[in-house]
């Protein structure tokens, strides 16, 4: 008869003793250390049986170290800092990477584009769309530059630089790996610039949950880091082509949406903890009472609605839309600032901050922090930002929103 092996999961449970919390992890076996991991948000630790091998990584926006130790001597060391990788064994230097020379070889040394400086896009979709709103002409006049480069990494970051630059130099590179933290460097006489670098969304985060409320907006991080003044700002006017108009018609011809009346919801965020599916539900039955269509922005499939209607669209195509919509109701993301300039009413539920490491904080600060009631041009009576703390339940969170929803369509309605 052959020999049932036994179960791995099973033997680890019988033989392992694991004792985990936030900042340790020890396994015993018999009693006996045989590994052990202290760790922190920068630091991480390693021991293996006792101090016979020892493994030392730390990481900071700006550096990066991991050695390797053998009976306490250092063997191995690994070191990212000022844009190069370099290897080191038994104290000596063996091996340089220089992420920048790379970054130039692979995808700009043979590119057919006239260009002076380059602007590589390194943000999420609000901070991609605050800067060219916003900043980005102010940043390239004091930059002196004429012809720009920009470098998307996301299709959105494509559509946001031909509304708010047409004509520009804009090339997509998805399978982009910058590993550089800087924010800018000079290669082959190009000024590139980082927007942003991992050094600008540290600083933000860290600020937030260390400040106090009303201390800290992200806007302003966003001068400090460019080096302008609001007085700088430009208007956000947004310039949709007729291809892009032609797109969206065809596209939602087949949706059969009621274009004369309408409302965008917009369920989904990277930064904030999610709301219940069960509310969205809600909201859409309590849209639909009030005889409106519904239109679902999503990118997962499985954040699907019953009652509205969906497809993919470009986020010039969204945005084109909105223009027709009576309002957008959204958990706050990139998408909800990025409509801002549809003057529809906007009606945005904030959660908590989605923890990161230990940086995670509260939906107050996480208000303070990111309130679109602090953008410039903006019409504050068509901005709504509801704190779900300040419910006790599903049912005022969405009696509060179909009520803001009532009190500006029907404004909107009366000025008009």
């Amino acid at each position: 008869m052959r020999k049932r092996k036994p179960n791995k999961k099973n033997l680890d449970l019988k033989i392992f003793s694991n004792i985990k919390n936030n900042d340790s992890r020890r396994i015993k076996i018999l009693g006996f250390t045989i590994f052990e991991e202290l760790f922190n948000e920068a630091l991480r630790i390693q021991k293996f049986v006792g101090n016979l091998v020892y493994t030392k990584r730390f990481r900071s926006p700006v550096r990066e170290r991991k050695i390797f130790k053998f009976l306490n001597i250092p063997i191995s060391e690994r070191i990212i800092e000022n844009d190069v990788m370099k290897y080191n064994l038994l104290g000596f230097t063996y091996k340089k990477i220089d992420f920048q020379s790379i970054f130039y070889n692979k995808y700009l040394k043979n590119l057919k584009i006239d260009y002076d400086d380059v602007y590589i896009l390194h943000a999420n979709s609000g901070e991609a769309y605050l800067f060219f709103a916003y900043c980005a002409k102010a940043f390239l006049n004091k930059n002196n530059s004429k012809n720009p480069l920009f470098i998307a990494t996301q299709d959105y970051h494509v559509d946001i630089v031909n509304m708010y630059l047409p004509g520009a130099n804009v090339i997509l590179l998805e399978d982009l790996r910058l590993k550089t933290k800087s924010a800018k460097w000079i290669i082959n006489k190009h000024n590139c610039y980082m927007i942003f670098s991992p050094i600008h969304f540290n600083n933000v985060e860290k600020e937030t949950g260390r400040k106090k409320i009303g201390q800290v907006h992200y806007l302003n991080s966003i001068d400090k880091t460019l080096n302008i003044s609001k007085q700088d700002y430009t208007k956000p006017v947004a310039k949709i082509s007729p291809q892009v108009k032609q797109s969206l018609n065809k596209k939602i011809s087949s949706l059969n949406l009621d274009l004369s009346n309408f409302v965008i919801i917009a369920p989904e965020a990277q930064t904030c903890e999610e709301l219940s599916h069960s509310l969205w539900q809600q909201v859409v039955s309590e849209l639909k009472h009030r005889g409106f269509d519904v239109f679902l922005n999503i990118v997962n499939k499985e954040s699907y609605i019953n009652g509205c209607k969906s497809t993919f669209l470009t986020y010039q195509e969204v945005f084109q839309l909105a223009t027709k919509a009576k309002a957008v109701i959204s958990l706050r993301s990139g998408f909800t600032e990025f409509l801002l300039p549809t003057e529809i009413p906007n009606i945005t539920v904030y959660t908590k901050f989605r923890e990161r490491g230990k940086r995670g904080f509260s939906v107050e600060k996480t208000i303070s922090a990111f309130s679109m009631h602090k953008f410039p041009f903006v019409n504050h009576d068509l901005i709504s930002e509801l704190n779900i703390n300040d419910y006790e339940n599903e049912n005022e969170l969405l009696t509060s929103i179909m009520e803001n929803l009532d009190r500006m369509v029907i404004r909107e309605v009366q000025t008009v």
